[in-house]
């Protein structure tokens, strides 16, 4: 089980993450912008965002964890979006962005002891 703070302070990045996306997709499907060729850098960041802390959830979700564990843990899910490759020019945007948001939970749960 998450430590509540933890799983408060991701439930509110996904909350900020998921607002920020629909009101930069206008509410339309990831499928709709990528037809249309509507991406732009902040909708590519805003997406990789979100992306990165399910990603977080999913992963802390799984079994229960010491802070140590989970530092490493997001660190190991860190690094695997750093290194995944970018199919197009635009989502250097999505992986940087999902990268910082991972070293944001990082360093929330090594600063606040989380």
């Amino acid at each position: 089980m998450l430590p509540d703070d933890l799983a408060k302070y991701l439930e509110t990045q996904l909350e900020l993450a998921q607002s920020d996306y629909l009101d930069l997709s206008q509410g339309k499907s990831v499928c709709e912008i990528g037809k249309f060729r509507l991406e732009s850098p902040t909708l590519k960041q805003a997406e990789g965002r979100l992306a990165a802390l399910r990603d977080c959830q999913r992963l802390l979700r799984q079994t229960s964890h010491t802070p140590q564990h989970l530092a490493k843990r997001l660190q190991a899910l860190r690094d695997t979006w750093a290194t995944s490759p970018e199919p197009g020019p635009l989502w250097v945007h999505y992986k940087n962005s999902g990268v910082r948001a991972i070293d944001e939970l990082i360093g929330a749960l090594q600063t606040n002891g989380i």
